[in-house]
This record gives C-alpha cells, sequence and structure tokens, in this order.
C-alpha cells in the first residue's frame, strides 16, 4: 500500500514540482536552523532561543536513535520509484528526520507565541516538508506520519523541561539530561547519532557556560544587530570548518566536533559580543 501511496504522488512530477520540493525539503536541515536560531539567540530572545534549541537537539538523539533500533530500510532503489536528492537521506528510514525536526521546531515555536495564525502556518510547513519527502522518493508515509507523532512528544517533554528548570531556576534537569546523552553513546554508533549527540551535549556545556562566565543582554541598536549577526555566523562558520578539518570526521571525534560548534554558539559568540562592546552583561 505504502509504494501504491509513492507512486501515485510521483505521477504529478515535473520540474517545476521537483524544484519546489527540493526548496521545501531545505526546511528541514540544519543549516536553516543553525541561521535562524543563531539570530533569535544572540539578538531576539535568548531564553526562547535556548528552549527551541532543547527542543531540537531532544528531536534529533531521538529520531537518530529510533533510525538505529528500528533499522527500517528507505524507498531508494524500490522498482518504479524515483528517488532525488538522496543526498540528504543518511541512515535508515524511520522516523523522517526533515518532518520531524521541521514538526519540533515550528510547533515549539507555535506553543511559545501562542498565536493562532502561527499554528496554521506551522501545519502547512510540517505537511509540506513531510510531503516533500515522499515525493523526492526518499522515506515512506509512515515515516512522516511517525515523525510528526514524535515531534510532537518531544515538544511536549522539552517545554516541560524547560519550564522546570526555569520555574525551580535550576539547571538539573539539564546536567541528569547531559549525563543521559553521553552514556547512550554507549549503546548508539551510527554517524548521525554521533552528530546529534554532539549538538544536544553542545547546547547543555554551551548553557552552563553562558550561565556560569557570560550572561550577555540580547539589547542593542538595529546596527549593531546586524554586525553580531554577520560576526556570529562567520565565526561559526569558522570554527566549525575549522574542527572538521582539524578532527577526523569518524566515532567520538564527530560528537566532539559538533559539541564544540554548538557550545561555541551558545558561549563563546556571546563572549565575543561582551569583548567587542557590543552586548552588555545581563542585568538582574
Amino acid at each position: 500500500m505504502q509504494i501504491q501511496m509513492l507512486l501515485w504522488i510521483q505521477q504529478f512530477q515535473s520540474s517545476v514540482l521537483d524544484s519546489f520540493f527540493i526548496a521545501v525539503t531545505l526546511l528541514g536541515e540544519e543549516l536553516f536552523y543553525v541561521a535562524i536560531l543563531g539570530f533569535v539567540y544572540w539578538c531576539i530572545d535568548k531564553q526562547a532561543a535556548r528552549r527551541l534549541v532543547l527542543i531540537l537537539g531532544l528531536s534529533t538523539v531521538t529520531n537518530s536513535a529510533l533510525k538505529e533500533i528500528v533499522n527500517a530500510p528507505r524507498p531508494i532503489g524500490v522498482e518504479g520509484i524515483r528517488s532525488l536528492r538522496t543526498e540528504t537521506a543518511q541512515g535508515a528510514s524511520f522516523p523522517s528526520g526533515h518532518t520531524q525536526t521541521a514538526t519540533a521546531f515550528f510547533v515549539g515555536l507555535s506553543v511559545a507565541l501562542k498565536r493562532p495564525m502561527m499554528w496554521v502556518l506551522s501545519a502547512v510547513v510540517i505537511l509540506l516538508v513531510g510531503l516533500s519527502r515522499l515525493y523526492l522518493g526518499v522515506h515512506w508515509p509512515v515515516d512522516v506520519l511517525g515523525a510528526i507523532v514524535v515531534g510532537l512528544i518531544v515538544v511536549a517533554i522539552g517545554s516541560k523541561l524547560d519550564a522546570y528548570a526555569n520555574y525551580e531556576r535550576t539547571l538539573l534537569p539539564h546536567l541528569i539530561l547531559l549525563i543521559i546523552v553521553v552514556l547512550s553513546l554507549f549503546f548508539f554508533q551510527t554517524t548521525s547519532y554521533l552528530k546529534s549527540a554532539g549538538v544536544l551535549i553542545g547546547f547543555l556545556v554551551g548553557y552552563f557556560l553562558e550561565e556560569a562566565f557570560v550572561q550577555f543582554d540580547v539589547r542593542a541598536t538595529a546596527a549593531v544587530q546586524f554586525f553580531k549577526y554577520v560576526l556570529g555566523m562567520a565565526a561559526t562558520l569558522g570554527v566549525h570548518l575549522g574542527l572538521a578539518y582539524l578532527l577526523p570526521e569518524e566515532g567520538l571525534w564527530l560528537t566532539i566536533q559538533y559539541t564544540l560548534t554548538i557550545a561555541f554558539i551558545m558561549a563563546g559568540v556571546p563572549k565575543l559580543f561582551l569583548i567587542l562592546g557590543w552586548s552588555r552583561r545581563r542585568i538582574f
């Protein structure tokens, strides 16, 4: 039945739809979220960005673990199914990483903004990203449906965890989560999981470092915000590429690479802002 569903969707294929769905699927990829959340974290609302990064970190780790546990084959190579942009289809099939990431981010954003139109926009984006994975022939329908369900569960857990930590003014939940993720590296060894674990560990480490030693205030003039964002993105790209050049692209080195990159975004870049006088320390 799933093959028939993919074949039915792909019967409408055209060069225009190819280009459209290739563009849509980018909304489920990491570069989009680094660009958006970097701006929000450095320039708009640090706490809201932290909550969203926590949710996305939990989502990527959960997704990678489920892929490794279920180990379901993709539709790539199945007779009659055309698969495009297969370089974005890494690892096993269930659940769809792009769809789950989009679900986690846009539902998390909708929960934070509490705007009806944001919920409508989020639903449209999530459905389009999920449909793009089917149209491109890199996922089964069950992968997309499962990703939406898991994404919603992750948003609920991440939001509760963040709310509890803020209400109780404690980092204990984050510390417990950090220990769990580090220990999980003994059980999950796929490239996808090693990177995902690095993202979540990097967020947690960066969170601790920023709270203890940086404590920057996001407020600044529009001109300064522009320069903050440009410097932040350029510095992040430089650090990430530098680490990729210096460290082996395998095993726990991948986790270390992503941990250092995300920790730099969370604490290193804001420290640069303080040094340059583009941000002040937070006023209590």
